[in-house]
């Protein structure tokens, strides 16, 4: 089996891998982190890909358009860990080599090994786990939707002669289908076209979404702030022109709020894209017959009136940011 993602190709090790393999296995930053010690020389490379490497989920991690793995991704099957002696469970595992950190190529391999797991192997519940300290690894798995369920004190690796605090986490496939931010999409008029926003990677719709893309950058807080910032120059804007402030911004889906605007030509424009997801809100303006609407992401920011259901749309400022 061999997935593909954005930037890469997951597949299977082989036996011709184990130079490269040792190339970065052998980096005291890399291995101990997640349970074994660094590599000695090629041939323990060698057996460790015929010998541990070798299981029906394990992929070597390559950039796309090379055979070059620069890690390894996981799902341990049938029992391979305590915590997943159901059938319809596993763990999730991973490394990456050094020069290829902080890239988001982990979490990246992950989703699509997740996305794999839970469609095509009928997996319900996906576990993972990291040693106290490996905060690069925590990071990953907060970023990928995966939830904290016990510390684990004391546990003796003995792969790498240590004992440390085991982080127990996991994620369900109810929750993978779930959305990135946290918004509520129950009622949304748009399921029928969404295709899954942890499953998609934030791009359900198949475009960019600015509330998925600050997550993945800068997690939770990070995606936060910026609403917040971008609501405080909103409102700025909206006080120049004797507007109402927004005093919230949600999720808006762009074939919702792409609204096509009339050109005293008589052609009709759009300024948005209908695959994206936008940050908006409508206000309530005294003495307004029209609705005012507000749609912006890190780029710009749009003001327009419209009437019921979007119709006679008014474009009133178009802002870059």
């Amino acid at each position: 089996m061999i997935l593909e993602t954005e930037r890469l190709t997951l597949r299977p090790w082989k036996d011709e891998d184990a130079e490269g393999l040792f190339e970065y296995a052998k980096d005291p930053d890399v291995g101990p982190a997640a349970g074994w010690m660094p590599h000695k020389n090629v041939k323990e490379s060698l057996s460790v890909i015929r010998n541990v490497l070798d299981g029906p989920q394990c992929y070597a991690i390559c950039l796309k358009g090379t055979d070059a793995p620069i890690g390894s991704i996981e799902l341990i099957l049938n029992g391979g860990y305590a915590e997943t002696d159901a059938y319809d469970a596993c763990e999730l595992g991973y490394w990456i080599a050094k020069p290829f950190w902080g890239q988001g190529l982990v979490p990246e391999a992950a989703r699509e090994l997740m996305r794999y797991g839970f469609n095509e192997l009928g997996m319900s519940v996906i576990w993972c786990a990291a040693f106290g300290g490996n905060t690069k690894s925590m990071r990953v798995q907060e970023k990928i939707g995966f939830t904290f369920v016990k510390k684990v004190e004391g546990l003796k690796i003995e792969g790498i002669g240590k004992t440390v605090d085991l982080y127990v986490t996991k994620i369900s496939k109810e929750e993978f289908m779930g959305t990135i931010c946290g918004a509520d999409c129950t009622n949304c008029g748009m399921k029928a076209a969404c295709k899954g926003c942890i499953k998609t990677c934030g791009k359900p719709f198949g475009g960019t979404c600015v509330a998925a893309e600050y997550i993945k950058a800068g997690g939770k807080k990070a995606y936060e702030e910026f609403k917040e910032m971008l609501r405080q120059e909103i409102n700025e804007l909206l006080k120049s022109m004797d507007i109402p402030e927004a005093l919230a911004l949600y999720e808006l889906a762009g074939s919702y709020v792409n609204l096509g605007y009339e050109l005293p030509s008589g052609e009709t424009v759009k300024f948005l894209n209908d695959k994206n997801i936008y940050l908006g809100c409508q206000i309530e303006v005294p003495d307004w017959e029209l609705c005012c609407g507000v749609v912006a992401d890190a780029s710009f920011i749009l003001v327009v009136r419209y009437g019921i259901n979007g119709s006679d749309p008014e474009l009133i400022c178009y802002k870059k940011r």
